[in-house]
């Protein structure tokens, strides 16, 4: 049992990161497999082993990431935010208890906004995502990569991503202009 009114202990550490552009130009391949971690995926702790995991099994199976599912619904990465587009309209799980939320999920959702791109924030289903126009996968370390392949406990095929690559250009853009200083973020937390 833990004591009211213990200070925390805060630790940190930075490494330096280049941006993918490669896999942003490219897109990457997801391993679809059953989401194992517990139902507050929404708290950022240190006992990550389920998104761990997940992970690694992506890596054994030549993918980048991992594509979690709870039952027919997808919920998201192991370390992104998953997005389906259909009929040109974006559409990625809501906030809840069973993802975490993403900065660069929230920056997208502005950016889709400001595009006019229509977004549906609701659960999707593997039929969605086998059926789906285009997939993306977002986070601060990837920003925006198209997704060519599902390969796991389901499978799917993309191709061409004309909203994913309006969207990761526009991205691109606002991120030259904040670092230019021409520009505030388009996202801020208070």
């Amino acid at each position: 049992m833990y004591q009211r009114g213990t200070a925390p202990v805060l630790t940190g550490f930075t490494k330096a990161s280049e941006v993918p552009f490669a896999k942003q130009a490219d897109g990457i391949n997801v391993y679809a497999t059953e989401d194992i971690r517990w139902l507050r995926c929404d708290i950022k702790t240190i006992n990550l082993l389920g998104n761990v995991l997940a992970k690694r099994a992506a890596e054994d199976h030549d993918c980048a990431e991992a594509l979690q599912h709870r039952g027919e619904v997808i919920t998201e990465g192991s370390s992104t935010n998953a997005f389906i587009v259909k009929d040109e309209t974006v559409i990625t799980h809501p906030q809840s208890n069973y993802i975490l939320e993403g900065i660069t999920k929230r920056y997208v959702l502005q950016l889709a906004k400001q595009l006019n791109i229509p977004v549906e924030q609701r659960p999707f289903t593997i039929d969605e995502a086998i059926q789906a126009d285009e997939m993306f996968m977002t986070s601060t370390s990837i920003e925006i990569v198209p997704v060519r392949s599902i390969k796991g406990s389901f499978q799917a095929e993309y191709g061409n991503d004309p909203v994913t690559k309006e969207l990761l250009g526009e991205f691109r853009r606002e991120v030259e202009l904040f670092e230019s200083g021409d520009t505030q973020p388009l996202v801020t937390y208070n």
